[in-house]
């Protein structure tokens, strides 16, 4: 998969400046606060919209300002695990993860033996009945993540994967996610993270924005 990025985009006082051609799996978007990693990765996902610029996945084009195209998320092909996670607190854990594919508008549907597998390596199996609000903060990051992967998007970005999750539970759920990861290598992923160590954990491929 090769994924171009060229965009601007005013944020405030700040401008957001990015153009990079992503070839491999797994990249990490790190820099100080206020860059703008969550407004770059919103972008992407078609949430944000870039002043100007052009954005293609393969012979895809997503965004081109100039040609006045803007594709919905949804005609993406990709998944979004948000920092807060965005789960549905009124949902079971098994209603969160396949709430996307029950959407008609969805193009995408997933199979039941893929949808399984995502929740045996995940480990989610006996939580799935589960209200989101009864679970611990370890076992909502592996809801997201599974609801995020669920349709075998082209493209994953992560925002913040593990904020909130103590070291125990963060170095658990960090290996838990490159387990899952290593099942998905026809999807590329973005991970944002304000700890290098999250993020080479994952890979050596670092993007930097800074100020």
């Amino acid at each position: 998969m090769t994924l171009n990025i060229d965009i601007h985009k005013q944020m405030n006082e700040r401008q957001l400046n990015f153009q990079a051609t992503l070839t491999n799996q797994i990249y990490g978007l790190m820099g100080p606060s206020g860059v703008g990693k969550t407004t770059l990765l919103r972008i992407i996902a078609g949430l944000t919209t870039a002043e100007a610029g052009r954005i293609s996945c393969n012979q895809q084009v997503w965004f081109d300002a100039q040609q006045q195209i803007n594709l919905p998320p949804a005609a993406r092909q990709l998944g979004f695990m948000f920092q807060n996670l965005a789960l549905f607190p009124n949902l079971s854990a098994q209603a969160n993860i396949e709430f996307y594919q029950r959407l008609k508008a969805h193009p995408q549907k997933v199979t039941t033996d893929f949808e399984q597998q995502l929740i045996t390596e995940l480990e989610l199996q006996p939580y799935l009945t589960r209200p989101v609000t009864q679970l611990s903060g370890g076992q909502r990051q592996r809801v997201a993540l599974c609801r995020a992967l669920i349709l075998q998007p082209q493209l994953l970005l992560l925002d913040e994967p593990f904020t909130g999750l103590d070291d125990q539970l963060r170095h658990r759920a960090i290996e838990l996610t490159k387990k899952v990861l290593t099942k998905t290598p026809s999807t590329q992923v973005i991970v944002v993270s304000h700890r290098r160590d999250e993020i080479t954990a994952f890979t050596q491929n670092i993007l930097e924005l800074s100020i």
